[in-house]
């Protein structure tokens, strides 16, 4: 069996929803649903974005054909479109019910699809392990919800050691050219006290925001790029909610 997508246009995820949380809260909540499970679909729509959908459509529905039973609809939280058929994300916040073991086995069944399954820390993941057919477990992927999850309070402390390491302004004007290119100590000093370039490369570097090259010249490294990128996107949203206070 293969699947087809029968939902409509409005269900389809437009990038910038992907990138606003309020945006996507906007445009795709339900009447009644908890928060929890809208938090997984949006972090479903992230990952399959990642995965190189070429489109997605949140509350899909699709049919399984061809069907014994005449036509059957499957419906899904979020649904992305790949190359070779579709990755259909289904977010649970409850322990699995038979419905459910229901779909992951008609799931199994189907030539064109991948599932990958969303759920909070609250659910033991051996009991969704044990819904997925043996045969067909290279089809499923599972995902714990990251802000969920049961080290949420090491994972508080990370995140606010880099705000705490990216508050300072002297690192920023530090960081900030290096979006362009790299950086001489040297070019530092001129606007900057030397004592504090030495001190916030070293922290920097310490904490793998900064690296030296073999030329003798600073640059961001990967994680780097990603931390400062998405700190700088988080102070603009944070300056565009208050805005609209």
């Amino acid at each position: 069996m293969q699947l087809k997508l029968k939902t409509q246009a409005k269900n389809e995820i437009q990038f910038r929803h992907i990138l606003n949380y309020r945006a996507f809260r906007e445009a795709y909540s339900e009447q009644d649903e908890s928060e929890l499970h809208f938090l997984e679909k949006f972090y479903a729509a992230r990952l399959l974005s990642e995965r190189g959908c070429d489109k997605i459509f949140v509350n899909a529905t699709l049919t399984a054909q061809p069907s014994t039973d005449g036509e059957n609809e499957i419906g899904v939280d979020v649904c992305g479109i790949t190359e070779n058929g579709f990755i259909l994300a289904l977010c649970e916040t409850t322990e699995p019910t038979t419905e459910l073991h229901t779909k992951l086995e008609l799931l199994a069944a189907i030539s064109n699809v991948d599932i990958l399954l969303l759920y909070p820390f609250t659910i033991d993941a051996r009991t969704i392990l044990d819904l997925i057919p043996p045969d067909a477990a290279d089809k499923f992927s599972i995902e714990q919800v990251p802000w969920l999850d049961t080290n949420l309070e090491t994972a508080f402390q990370e995140a606010m050691e880099f705000i705490g390491l990216l508050c300072n302004e002297t690192r920023v004007k530090m960081l900030l050219p290096l979006l362009k290119h790299t950086r001489k100590k040297k070019d530092y000093r001129v606007r900057i006290n030397p004592k504090l370039v030495y001190e916030n490369i070293a922290n920097l570097t310490e904490h793998n925001v900064l690296h030296e090259l073999s030329s003798n010249e600073y640059a961001l490294t990967p994680i780097g790029k990603q931390i400062l990128g998405e700190y700088l996107t988080f102070i603009q949203r944070i300056k565009r909610a208050l805005k609209d206070v």
